[in-house]
């Protein structure tokens, strides 16, 4: 039989009946019945189904349809569906996924029941947004309508007699019973010993009795302090016993390190991080890490630029690192957008752009994990972040901040990463926390080499076999080995595989940035810069209706590359790039959105010197201006009798003073084009008389020559 795969999404055509595969697993498909508007849902024999393909009588269909959702462009109505609809699919995949057999059958389904009262739906419509969403394959495309686009004990306190514990041998006999109003003084200093990390039992007794235990007498005209006897004051041993009975080592820990410190390495470890985490994709971890290694610029290795910054997402269930990035961005959103744009790479082909070639399925890619562990980073918590999370249907699970052994996977991973590399960095950029550390100086390696170093360590932790991993019975009774792919194999066997990318343009539009550009007959505007996509006719058209009126429209940009914007049209993502025919926009592309705003930055420092520039130059015309108007007043008006005869001869005088001998720097040349001006003059006076008419003069002229 020759090699057919069979994933899940993919249409299956029997040529009378089309069906959805929902679900793999143990050489069983589930497959949803499309084309029909009743929820149908059936196991098949993968092996069955390879064979009628062979035949020719099935075939494979791939779905086309790829159209991407933006909550924020929909209707107010329809976006509130949206959202409902879309937490009921995911109610009900944690219920009933990821085989959803459960759906069938007459039998009672009360959690189907109490999800349809919890979001108000009736049944019809339950049923329907299922049946549609398992026919599309799990798209969110098809949530929207298409026309639119333990109580603690409380003991009562003894009431004492006399005193309790053993006679005083030495000094006074105290007398003292703690009692009720005692025991609220003891209280108070307590409190008071809580506060403060360095405050002592000592401390606080002492301060107990200046409180409740002096007066105030006079003598000799003066106010003066004076404790009270010894027997009527409780001993410090009291007060001891008491705080010792009274303070929990967990209490004591928090007093003397820290309320988070004490719950991050003290606290009862009742289960561990597998808790909850149900087969591969389930649960990941995140997070970035400072690397210990100095780096060198790209463009000038002996320019030293420091640290990199290193994100990593390892699967919980398996070990298994799929995904990674090595950047200079650190606590930034952009760094976990180069981490989950990661998760959908061909990590194959990824690899080879830093020479690393690798065969087989040794780096698990292409899938959306249900959940995502992480720190309460600037990065992690961020709103930007939530919203892309929200988008591809991923869980943020925020861990307490300062607890890194609530993520203990990924931590360990760093700690682990930077021990393999260590002693081969020494000498060679490794930043030690010694005075005579010269990791700066010593810096050898590039950002694409360092990642190249993490690459090769991630193939060689996939196949790593994790002695330290708590494997189940039933994997000891399957002979199953803790290596990370073989745990991933086995996983998607027993659990399913995880949720694919099914529709990589909704993907990656989850990941861009939002923004609003302006559209008229210029094109897209955005940040004073142009864009034009000259195959979406409708755009253009858009334009010509627009002329000088400007409409907002919602586009998204990528930070690491202004050069295009992106944008939605009729559910297909459409790109824009920078308008090169617009004399502004050229330098541009390729340009980070860091880069741009700081030349935007530049810019407007510039205009502002150019302001206060064009000021003085336009104080001083106007200066200059005034003093030539001053200087010219008349205590007269001007005559305006012959203002026509007037204005022919300055003129014609104007005129000889701009002719362009004048212009000319060369004397001789100037003799060449005209004679000497009072030879000029003699002539003229021979034959220039102002009482003979036209004619007569010309013939005098032609006589004299």
């Amino acid at each position: 039989m020759e090699q057919i795969n069979i994933a899940t999404c993919d249409i299956l055509n029997t040529g009378t009946l089309r069906y959805r595969v929902i679900y793999l697993v143990n050489n069983r498909a589930v497959v949803c019945q499309m084309d029909i508007s009743k929820l149908v849902l059936h196991y098949l024999s993968v092996d069955e189904i390879k064979e009628n393909l062979v035949k020719g009588e099935w075939s494979v269909e791939k779905d086309e349809e790829n159209i991407v959702i933006e909550t924020d462009d929909l209707e107010e109505g329809i976006r509130e569906k949206f959202i409902k609809y879309k937490a009921c699919i995911q109610e009900i995949s944690s219920f009933y996924g990821p085989t959803y057999i459960g759906l069938m059958g007459k039998g009672s389904k009360p959690e189907a029941k109490i999800i349809m009262e919890k979001y108000d739906l009736k049944p019809y419509v339950f049923w329907k947004i299922v049946r549609m969403y398992l026919q599309s394959g799990g798209k969110d495309s098809s949530l929207v309508d298409k026309r639119a686009g333990g109580l603690a004990r409380n003991p009562i306190a003894y009431n004492y007699t006399k005193r309790a514990g053993r006679p005083t041998e030495y000094g006074v006999q105290n007398k003292v019973i703690v009692n009720e109003a005692i025991r609220n003084y003891f209280d108070e200093a307590l409190t008071a010993y809580k506060k403060g990390r360095q405050t002592t039992y000592k401390s606080c007794y002492e301060d107990m009795i200046h409180r409740y235990f002096m007066k105030q007498i006079e003598e000799n005209g003066q106010i003066t302090w004076v404790m009270m006897p010894d027997e009527e004051i409780p001993s410090f041993t009291q007060f001891y016993n008491y705080a010792r009975k009274k303070l929990t080592s967990e209490e004591k820990d928090k007093i003397r390190t820290s309320i988070t410190e004490q719950r991050n390495n003290k606290r009862l470890l009742l289960s561990d991080a597998m808790k909850g985490v149900h087969g591969p994709g389930d649960t990941v971890e995140i997070d970035a890490l400072e690397t210990d290694i100095s780096l060198v610029s790209e463009r000038n290795r002996e320019q030293t630029i420091g640290r990199g910054i290193l994100y990593l997402m390892v699967d919980v269930w398996t070990r298994a690192i799929i995904a990674m990035s090595v950047s200079f961005e650190n606590n930034s959103v952009l760094g976990c957008t180069n981490l989950l744009m990661n998760l959908a790479d061909d990590k194959q082909a990824y690899a080879k752009k830093y020479g690393i070639d690798f065969s087989g399925e040794l780096w698990p890619s292409n899938i959306i994990p249900r959940r995502i562990r992480v720190d309460r980073g600037a990065d992690f918590r961020s709103d930007k972040l939530s919203s892309i999370l929200n988008g591809i249907g991923i869980e943020r699970l925020l861990e307490p901040a300062a607890m890194g052994s609530y993520k203990p996977i990924v931590e360990q991973e760093f700690r682990q990463i930077q021990f393999n590399q260590n002693d081969i960095m020494e000498n060679q950029g490794l930043i030690e926390k010694r005075h005579d550390s010269n990791h700066h100086r010593e810096a050898k390696l590039t950002i694409n080499e360092f990642t190249a170093m993490c690459i090769n360590y991630v193939l060689t932790h996939n196949q790593k076999y994790l002695k330290y991993y708590k494997q189940n019975k039933k994997m000891q009774n399957d002979n199953i080995p803790p290596i990370p792919v073989r745990l991933w194999e086995y996983g998607c066997e027993i659990y399913g595989s995880p949720r694919p990318i099914a529709d990589k343009a909704q993907y990656i539009w989850n990941l861009l940035t939002p923004a609003k550009a302006s559209l008229n007959r210029e094109g897209l505007k955005w940040k004073n810069l142009f864009y034009l996509n000259i195959e979406d006719k409708t755009l253009l058209h858009e334009m010509y209706e627009q002329q000088s009126k400007i409409k907002r429209i919602a586009i998204k940009y990528d930070p690491r590359d202004i050069g295009a914007i992106y944008y939605l049209r009729d559910g297909k993502l459409m790109i824009a790039p920078l308008n090169p025919d617009k004399f502004g926009n050229e330098g541009f592309s390729g340009m980070t959105y860091k880069e741009y705003e700081e030349y935007s930055r530049a810019k407007k420092k510039m205009d502002i010197s150019g302001d206060r520039h064009n000021r003085k130059i336009s104080i001083n015309e106007r200066t200059i201006n005034r003093n030539i108007v001053d200087s010219a007043k008349s205590d007269r008006y001007a005559d305006n009798s012959d203002m026509r005869e007037e204005r022919d001869i300055e003129r014609n005088e104007q005129n000889r003073q701009n002719a362009l001998v004048h212009h000319l720097k060369d004397k001789e040349e100037e003799q060449m084009i005209c004679t000497d001006k009072k030879e000029i003059e003699e002539i003229s006076d021979q034959f220039i008389d102002d009482d003979i008419s036209f004619e007569e003069a010309l013939r005098k002229f032609n006589e004299n020559i």
